[in-house]
């Protein structure tokens, strides 16, 4: 049996859960059957700290990326009259295809020297192109969906696929609602990995070295520290904990990942050194291997205020033997069964969210049984070995026998 070449293929530029995706699937994958080949935009150094050495990594990035029209587009937003603003947006697109062409050709390069028979795009249009027009079949992982998801451009790219992997029924709906194809999608939460726990005196070591006090709960924010993760919400809810009386250790886990700016989280940060200077609030930046950090926390609030696609750490956590107290706005309630495998909380309903944390802190049978029911069930539902084996029936379903 020939062993099939797949690139996957992710466009970030910042640490995220596209990526944690990628690795663990390519580590998994039969390979007897499969060679995965990853390319990257992140740099090539952290994007290593998750892949599996054994896994060919190439890095491959944008001169104009998706970070700089994102800072540019606001203040074409100002311009006035309608038809220059247009003409303004036209010639950005025209400026990034231009500065940016170097990209797709050295994708189509991939292609042809590593012999690809087809194209994972975790969240890069240019590879669905190439994927086209170098007859390479192809599959779209839907991390998440177009700004706004039935624009032309959306409903163009929607029909570019083979076949979709979508990370939850939300992300399904919607780009179903925008055009694409239902019977081509599949649901696949994302998988947990295969992380075994910490010695104990290894978690003691760490809980030394970030000034953890042991006679006190922590509770902990993972993600890139930016305006819809809700790390604002989240200090705002520990300084309400604070004014009720309450002690605690708190990590606030991540930087401010594609670096679009700094202000959001001086922001978080200025709050939390205003009003939580005499408790124990932790920033510790990025961290390579966040898994660790799950195993000295208790509770872990995932806080978005936008609809989250998945929420990797609401299933990280859960694993890690975290309560968890997910986001109303998203796919946190796929995930979590409320009061039995988790918490479902609004984090832009401050009370709620301080409600949510102070009934774990008061009622600790309830939060060991949250704890453990959610262990248990992203265990059984959202293994890494199940998860490679339904993908590579969608790569089997989808390549020529």
């Amino acid at each position: 049996m020939k062993i099939k070449n797949i690139l996957i293929v992710d466009e970030g530029t910042g640490f995220g859960g596209s990526l944690i995706v990628a690795a663990r699937l390519a580590a998994a994958l039969d390979k007897t059957q499969f060679n995965p080949i990853i390319v990257t935009a992140m740099d090539i150094n952290i994007a290593r700290d998750h892949v599996n050495s054994a896994i060919e990594l190439i890095g491959l990035s944008k001169n104009f990326t998706y970070v700089d029209r994102a800072k540019i587009t606001p203040k074409l937003l100002k311009i006035k009259p309608r038809i220059i603003f247009k003409t303004a947006i036209a010639l950005l697109t025209l400026y990034e295809v231009l500065i940016n062409i170097r990209y797709p050709i050295t994708l189509a390069k991939l292609v042809y020297s590593k012999k690809i028979d087809l194209i994972h795009v975790n969240n890069s249009k240019d590879a669905l192109i190439v994927a086209r027009l170098t007859r390479t079949k192809c599959i779209q992982h839907l991390h998440g969906w177009e700004n706004p998801p039935d624009s032309r451009s959306a409903q163009f790219y929607y029909k570019l696929p083979d076949a979709f992997i979508s990370i939850s029924n939300l992300v399904r709906d919607i780009v179903v609602k925008a055009g694409a194809d239902s019977k081509k999608i599949t649901v696949l939460h994302n998988p947990i990995a295969d992380t075994p726990p910490l010695p104990a005196a290894d978690i003691e070591a760490l809980k030394n070295k970030l000034n953890i006090n042991n006679q006190l709960t922590t509770i902990a924010i993972f993600g890139r520290v930016i305006r819809w993760k809700g790390q604002y919400q989240f200090v705002q809810a520990l300084k309400s904990l604070k004014d009720k009386g309450y002690q605690f250790n708190a990590l606030i886990v991540g930087d401010d990942g594609e670096g679009f700016n700094k202000s959001y989280f001086n922001k978080v940060k200025h709050y939390t050194e205003a009003h939580l200077a005499d408790h124990n609030v932790i920033f510790t930046g990025y961290v390579s291997q966040p898994e660790k950090l799950y195993q000295v926390s208790d509770i872990v609030v995932h806080a978005s205020i936008e609809p989250e696609p998945f929420g990797l750490v609401i299933t990280e956590a859960m694993q890690h033997g975290c309560a968890v107290i997910a986001s109303s706005h998203g796919a946190g309630k796929e995930i979590i069964n409320d009061n039995l495998t988790g918490l479902i909380a609004d984090p832009l309903n401050t009370k709620q969210l301080t409600d949510k944390v102070r009934l774990l802190l008061d009622d600790p049978k309830l939060k060991d049984s949250v704890r453990n029911y959610g262990m248990q069930h992203v265990k059984n539902t959202m293994s890494l070995s199940t998860f490679a084996s339904q993908v590579e029936a969608i790569y089997n379903a989808t390549l020529p026998s």
